[in-house]
């Protein structure tokens, strides 16, 4: 039996470029596709590192998922999401052991990605999901594009000319705040 090789898409549930792209595959009966959003449920079956095999066995809602199996990966925005949440009645217990797995979770996240992304033919770059502005700014002024006049100051004694019109943004999110609300936004 020919197995078909799987297309693993990373990215929102409600993505109309993703939903076209699968009717295409589908509509040319190309390969199996297995969307994975944040809503979705994953549970992680197996990881194995050894000397010559690296694989991982996840289950994405009721499909069994194994790296070998996957032919590309195409990373358009998203990740692996997973819902566990431990309870107790001790608060601070709880809420340190609750960051505590988020922090694993994420380093997984992030090695099944690189997985996907070292391993096999792919769309998208999982480093370049979340843009850094001065990373942008720096490529940009290499290719040849003229970029505004860049100072990043702590003070305004620090104005390095002697003009009165500046754009203030962030350097990464906004920091927002109302009466006994702190926050930030992207």
């Amino acid at each position: 039996m020919n197995k078909k090789k799987v297309i693993v898409i990373l990215g929102g549930e409600l993505d109309n470029s993703i939903d076209k792209v699968i009717s295409w595959l589908h509509y040319y009966k190309k390969t199996n596709i297995v969307r994975i959003t944040p809503e979705k449920e994953i549970k992680i079956k197996k990881v194995i590192l050894k000397n010559n095999e690296i694989d991982f066995i996840l289950k994405v809602d009721n499909y069994k998922l194994r790296l070998k199996d996957i032919s590309s990966f195409w990373i358009r925005n998203g990740y692996f999401s997973y819902n566990y949440l431990y309870e107790t009645n001790d608060i601070i217990l709880q809420e340190k052991v609750n960051q505590y797995l988020n922090n694993e979770w994420k380093h997984l996240n992030d090695f099944f990605v690189f997985l996907l992304s070292s391993r096999k033919k792919r769309i998208g770059n999982y480093k370049e999901l979340v843009p850094n502005k001065l990373v942008q700014l720096y490529h940009a002024e290499k290719v040849g594009l003229k970029i505004p006049n860049t100072n990043i100051i702590t003070s305004r004694e620090q104005k390095t000319d002697n003009a009165h019109d500046y754009i203030t943004k962030p350097i990464k999110d906004v920091f927002t705040f109302e009466k006994n609300k702190i926050g930030l936004a992207t």
